[in-house]
């Protein structure tokens, strides 16, 4: 059994084969058949895509077809226009010092979970720039809910489109603030959050780059 972060679960069992990569084969090529997995909010998935340091991880066991680097793109960029607001959060809490601490980027976890301290200045910073638009009661595990509807002339009611930092708890109308506080000293960057970017690991210079794309 494999426990991500946001509390998502896998149970399966590793097996070989040969796997075909462009013109190159892979032989003895690792991967796992899960027959129980458990999301802690998404409910349509076809698997779990390991891009980890570990040595049985997608990333290694192709290494060589591949030069070490690889990109991946998780949805269609709707060209969002952010705002930028500045939060009283040290840097010190994403740095990694002895063990604890950093962040990891996750395509396992599905939402981004942080250090109680960053999420409650988060959180509150986005309640100060949204206080006029009232909430309605949460949706657990989350802690900021809205319903969104786009109203047209003719009385025709539509929910909104998904972005990556909402998610739709009804499938319609309930959207929540897609971030969660976690108990551990280090931050998780869900797969959510790394919509509307093309990302890029390079395995040779311990990099990861983003940009955003239309995926």
């Amino acid at each position: 059994m494999h426990l991500y972060g946001d509390g998502s679960l896998t149970e399966r069992n590793l097996v070989q084969d040969s796997v075909m990569v462009g013109n190159g084969v892979i032989y003895r090529f690792v991967f796992g058949c899960g027959h129980s997995n458990v999301m802690e909010v998404a409910a349509n998935y076809g698997g779990i895509l390991g891009l980890g340091r570990g040595r049985v991880s997608i990333i290694n066991q192709i290494s060589t077809l591949i030069g070490g680097v690889l990109s991946y793109c998780l949805a269609t960029s709707a060209n969002p226009s952010p705002g930028w607001i500045t939060m009283p959060i040290s840097e010190d809490v994403f740095n990694l010092r002895k063990g604890k601490g950093g962040v990891i980027l996750d395509t396992g976890t599905t939402l981004t979970t942080l250090p109680q301290t960053t999420y409650k200045a988060l959180r509150d910073a986005y309640l100060a720039q949204t206080a006029s638009i009232p909430r309605v009661l949460p949706v657990h595990p989350f802690e900021v809910c809205y319903i969104i509807t786009l109203h047209f002339d003719g009385g025709l009611v539509l929910p909104p489109m998904s972005k990556n930092i909402f998610i739709t708890m009804d499938g319609m109308y309930t959207w929540c603030l897609a971030l969660l506080p976690s108990t551990f000293s280090f931050s998780i960057i869900g797969n959510i959050q790394q919509k509307y970017s093309l990302i890029i690991i390079n395995t040779l210079n311990g990099q990861i780059s983003f940009t955003p794309s239309a995926c």
